[in-house]
């Protein structure tokens, strides 16, 4: 097993955010939150919008980008959906708080592991 898959399969196999855990996702975020909303300005995802965007968060991690996202849209009185998937069930535990703290109808979260999802042929992408 190389170290990159034994820290995928670590970080994978964690259930809840707590102790070391929880260390970690708030120096992650702390690092990657400016450029997060970089990222958004960047491809025009923060409001004014006039559409309503559906958002799939894959590799959602903590859920600290959906929040932003769904704070942003919040106070500008614009709806948004956001779908959350992690292969974390951790760190899905980590957006569920965020989603029932926040009382958020409009956002999802799932454990999914996105390594194993085929791309659709293209006959299937036509239905």
């Amino acid at each position: 097993m190389t170290a990159q898959q034994g820290f995928r399969i670590s970080w994978a196999g964690q259930t809840s955010a707590e102790g070391d855990f929880a260390h970690a996702i708030q120096m992650f975020e702390t690092i990657c939150t400016p450029f997060t909303v970089r990222q958004y300005q960047l491809l025009g995802l923060l409001p004014p919008v006039d559409t309503h965007p559906r958002v799939l968060d894959n590799a959602c991690g903590s859920g600290r980008q959906a929040q932003m996202l769904q704070q942003a849209y919040g106070m500008a009185g614009k709806p948004i959906d956001i779908t959350c998937c992690d292969i974390s069930q951790g760190m899905i535990s980590s957006v569920e708080r965020r989603i029932k703290d926040g009382g958020w109808d409009n956002v999802k979260a799932h454990v999914v592991n996105a390594e194993v999802i085929r791309p659709m042929s293209s006959s299937t992408a036509e239905l």
